[in-house]
């Protein structure tokens, strides 16, 4: 059976405030309970910050490059063959590049790997491979040297490559001079061409030119 009424002006206590009395006069009696209510309390206040942090930083906040509104990945969608999100292949993206009147610039990229060796201990690296124009596109600037030009982009340059700021201090103890020098990549030569700013996010640490 439920009552109803309603509370008088001014007559008996507020309903919110006599709860919470109550609520401590039982906290009180029980120590134990108060701890675990406030753990659970900080607990629970705790995830929802670290929720709240991974969704800002992977929703809410742009990306960290140069006008991110203008940035958008190209997916090859051909529902007909059950193909509804695909990655283009080289020739497709020539093809789209040649046929392009809807965006200002394109690139391309693969995330890869590479074993690193000819220092102390051969070591397994985070790479892309990439058009030149992706760093442009990102606004990129190269702390030392330089970045990859269109030319490299073609077939039968010679292989250069782009170090991250973190792969050149943690594998190169901060070089100054270590554009110009060779490294060894899947048993290949590439020139360091460039190190990129502290600043430029990305996931890759070392950046071989690759063109299409």
């Amino acid at each position: 059976m439920h009552y109803h009424g309603r509370i008088r002006p001014g007559g008996n206590m507020n309903p919110m405030l006599h709860d919470l009395r109550c609520a401590f006069r039982m906290l009180r009696k029980n120590p134990g309970l108060t701890i675990l209510v406030v753990l659970s309390l900080a607990i629970g206040i705790g995830a929802n910050s670290a929720i709240f942090s991974v969704v800002d930083a992977v929703l809410l906040r742009p990306l960290p490059y140069p006008e991110p509104a203008r940035l958008a990945n190209i997916w090859l969608h051909s529902p007909g063959i059950g193909i509804f999100r695909d990655w283009l292949s080289p020739g497709q993206y020539i093809d789209i590049q040649n046929e392009n009147h809807s965006f200002e610039e394109m690139a391309i990229a693969r995330l890869t790997s590479f074993t690193l060796t000819g220092l102390e201990q051969a070591e397994w690296v985070d790479g892309m491979q990439s058009s030149s124009t992706l760093f442009r596109m990102l606004g990129a600037k190269p702390l030392l040297g330089r970045l990859l030009v269109p030319e490299e982009d073609k077939p039968g340059k010679p292989p250069v490559a782009i170090l991250s700021y973190r792969m050149w201090k943690r594998l190169f103890n901060s070089d100054p001079h270590i554009v110009g020098k060779s490294i060894t990549l899947r048993g290949n030569q590439y020139t360091v061409a460039g190190v990129l700013r502290p600043e430029f996010r990305l996931s890759a640490e070392v950046m071989p030119a690759e063109g299409p």
